[in-house]
């Protein structure tokens, strides 16, 4: 395919008068594409629309993250006064810890299962806008989950060491 190009180049480039530059190269005035030049370009943007996707799948997460952990340091500052109360009663700094981390990751499996559920709600439009094909991996179901879940942890840490650390004193005192 290589030597038939080069031929089709080489006549084309007779045909019309094109010729070599000073520095070796031509400024041809056709383009020339094989059935793999296409197949490459395809491949290509595939690869971009792959690296776009990834992009999304990296970003989503994030952002979801920081809004759990909006929410759940809100939760920590309307409630000071529960720990203050908790923690001279008997409630340890790891029983803090894990109750706040428990809310993070509660918010966070709900809103990975209204995700999933959106997700396969909406394959159907996908579906019409796309010559009727629309595919969902099943395996993709329990990872979406878990990487809900996984966020709900990373990003439900800090607001719930944040919680345990509290004094007991000055959380009574907290209006």
């Amino acid at each position: 395919m290589e030597e038939a190009k080069t031929q089709v180049i080489d006549f084309l480039r007779g045909r019309h008068e094109v010729e070599q530059q000073l520095n070796g190269s031509y400024e041809d005035d056709f383009d020339l594409m094989t059935r793999r030049d296409v197949l490459g370009a395809q491949q290509e943007s595939a690869r971009t629309f792959s690296l776009l996707l990834a992009a999304m799948a990296i970003v989503s997460p994030i952002v979801g993250g920081i809004g759990v952990m909006n929410v759940m340091l809100v939760t920590v500052t309307e409630r000071t006064r529960e720990i203050g109360v908790r923690l001279p009663v008997g409630a340890t700094r790891s029983d803090i810890v894990a109750q706040f981390l428990l809310e993070a990751v509660v918010i966070s499996a709900i809103g990975g299962l209204l995700g999933i559920g959106l997700g396969i709600l909406a394959i159907p439009t996908t579906a019409s806008l796309n010559d009727g094909i629309a595919l969902l991996a099943p395996g993709s179901i329990p990872i979406a989950f878990a990487v809900a879940v996984l966020t709900g942890i990373a990003f439900g840490i800090y607001p719930a060491i944040r919680a345990s650390r509290l004094d007991h004193i000055e959380a009574l005192r907290h209006d």
